[in-house]
């Protein structure tokens, strides 16, 4: 999966408000709007996806496809910052199973 935006960002929410179907492949185009600075969704984007990637977001909420992602909120984050989140809940399980002090920064 990837993600553009107008105004690049790392993390945000976004509402899918288009579905484009790109080849035989299985593979879409997502129309969304991210949340920008002001908490508004206008930060225009495009999310390019695969079938095998859809399908988790579809089966969460039993979707029907393609109607039923449009108007759906999703979340999008790149990999640099779930690789943080992911190393920081990682740090946090370990304090708590060992019950050791770890200094972190991030």
């Amino acid at each position: 999966m990837t993600y553009q935006f107008e105004a690049p960002i790392a993390c945000t929410e976004a509402l899918v408000t288009a579905v484009e179907e790109r080849n035989d492949f299985g593979q879409y185009t997502l129309t969304i709007l991210g949340i920008d600075q002001n908490g508004c969704y206008t930060n225009k984007g495009t999310v390019t996806i695969n079938e095998e990637e859809l399908q988790p977001l579809l089966q969460e909420k039993e979707l029907s496809f393609p109607k039923g992602i449009i108007g759906q909120r999703v979340k999008v984050i790149s990999h640099e910052k779930l690789r943080q989140e992911q190393a920081k809940a990682a740090l946090f399980q370990q304090i708590a199973e060992d019950g050791e002090e770890i200094n972190v920064e991030f």
